[in-house]
């Protein structure tokens, strides 16, 4: 599966003219940028998002400022975001624990990340002390690289149903194989 990936990737790398490979050396770039130089700019101004959107979990800690209401927390109108973003309102915080932290309040992230903790707990050690099906390997790798990409984006429609679903296969298969395995001995 691994060759088939390098395979493909060096395809569409060769045909789109080196462009998949430079953009993942940028990347890398604005991380070390960001870390070391403090560059607000890093990844399209998310490191500046995020700075600015800290503060705001202490004062919406509870309860959160309401879903969908980033826009109307965030500070847009300093001067410092307007230097950042001169003709655009930021409306989310390109971070899914962020955004959860400032508008659905720090109770509601901890528990959405004791749910998925919880699930990907059973499914890695039934993966790690037992013979797991290919299906549950599958599953926590897709849940295991969404936990990734919320790092940097927030859950959308079209990809949030995928999401919820394959945590619940995910849940499924590990209980079904833990107790499987179980009987068998």
């Amino acid at each position: 599966m691994i060759l088939l990936f390098v395979a493909i990737f060096f395809t569409v790398n060769h045909f789109e003219n080196n462009q998949v490979a430079s953009r993942a050396v940028t990347i890398v770039k604005d991380a070390q940028s960001a870390i070391t130089e403090d560059n607000m700019n890093a990844g399209s101004h998310r490191w500046y998002i995020w700075k600015t959107s800290l503060p705001l979990i202490k004062e919406y800690f509870w309860t959160g400022s309401g879903p969908d209401t980033f826009h109307l927390v965030f500070p847009n109108d300093t001067e410092e975001t307007k230097k950042y973003f001169p003709t655009v309102t930021v409306d989310k915080a390109h971070n899914e624990w962020l955004q959860i932290a400032v508008t659905m309040g720090v109770p509601a992230l901890l528990t959405y990340l004791s749910l998925v903790g919880l699930i990907l707990y059973k499914a890695y050690r039934v993966i790690i002390t037992k013979q797991p099906s290919i299906e549950l390997v599958m599953f926590t790798v897709l849940i295991t690289g969404y936990l990734v990409q919320a790092q940097f984006n927030i859950s959308v429609v079209p990809v949030a149903p995928y999401f919820w679903v394959f945590l619940a296969l995910t849940y499924v298969y590990a209980i079904k194989e833990d107790k499987k395995v179980e009987t068998i001995e």
